[in-house]
């Protein structure tokens, strides 16, 4: 109030749910990040994290699921491979599916102010999508395709490469004998 910032957005959020109804009223979006870590004290329930984005959706905050990009303590953009995890967990402890999905698609961009660009699939919209084997927010669900800008990406990567490589490669009795 002193300083008259109009758009403020809490990042990390852990105890957000507790001033969730202040949140509410000043329209204040929070981005929750540690989903998968350790609960923050001792005394915490061992689902705090995990149950933390469906708190705040019963109360009518705004929010969505981001990852905190850090690996032992230290920044780790790899550590975006887990986001559909966090938001999967999250599903898994309150929220439904459907806002889980939108916490890491939709929601980002909303809080964000591109909304109208980005996060979800319509006429008009950058068309940034991902092609899965299954449900994005399961563990063995694979990405088959990815689109950016509506340009597919090249799947093939150094690991793929050594897959194919070492594919050709004799096996077996074929192999001893050679």
């Amino acid at each position: 109030d002193e300083q008259k910032l109009r758009n403020v957005i809490l990042v990390g959020g852990g105890d957000a749910w507790l001033v969730a109804d202040e949140l509410k009223a000043r329209h204040i979006p929070v981005i929750v990040t540690g989903m998968l870590g350790m609960p923050s004290r001792r005394s915490d329930a061992y689902d705090e994290n995990f149950s933390l984005p469906a708190k705040l959706k019963a109360a009518g905050v705004t929010f969505c699921i981001a990852d905190d990009g850090r690996g032992f303590g230290f920044p780790d953009p790899s550590n975006g491979r887990n986001l559909p995890y966090s938001a999967s967990m999250a599903a898994a402890y309150g929220l439904s599916h459907d806002d889980a999905l939108k916490s890491v698609t939709l929601w980002p961009a909303q809080i964000l102010g591109v909304g109208d660009r980005l996060g979800s699939i319509e006429a008009g919209k950058s068309a940034d999508l991902i092609v899965t084997n299954g449900d994005p927010l399961e563990v063995t669900t694979q990405v088959e395709q990815v689109y950016i800008a509506g340009e597919a990406v090249s799947m093939e990567t150094r690991h793929t490469r050594l897959f194919q490589q070492f594919q050709q490669k004799p096996r077996g009795a074929r192999a001893r004998k050679q």
